[in-house]
């Protein structure tokens, strides 16, 4: 399976989302990968997807900013986030995944 080399972002996990609700009330759209890597738009849009494997070849997993999904840096015993220039306790554990649509598109992301 042919990854894309876009990344696609992922809604925060730390909030609860209804599809239905954002279907039925029109703030967002289902679409598939390869229609979000190929028009290039930024919007809301909702992705039918399963996790097809957890990426091996590189560090399968880091801890990202609480705020953000980058990576953060440890400097002493807290953890500094870049873009968002602020320190935390502690980080976020992320997953480096490949999902798939059934459609043939995938991509790799960070859960």
């Amino acid at each position: 399976m042919e990854t894309s080399s876009q990344r696609v972002s992922l809604l925060s996990s730390s909030t609860v989302y209804m599809v239905s609700g954002d279907l039925e009330m029109g703030n967002a759209e289902i679409r598939t990968i390869d229609q979000l890597t190929s028009a290039g738009e930024v919007g809301s849009f909702w992705v039918l997807a399963t996790v097809c494997s957890i990426e091996t070849e590189h560090k399968w997993w880091y801890l990202s900013c609480k705020r953000c999904p980058k990576k953060v840096n440890c400097v002493g015993t807290r953890f500094y986030c870049e873009k968002c220039d602020r320190f935390d306790n502690s980080g976020h554990p992320r997953l480096n995944v490949v999902v798939g649509d059934g459609g043939g598109g995938a991509a790799s992301l960070a859960v």
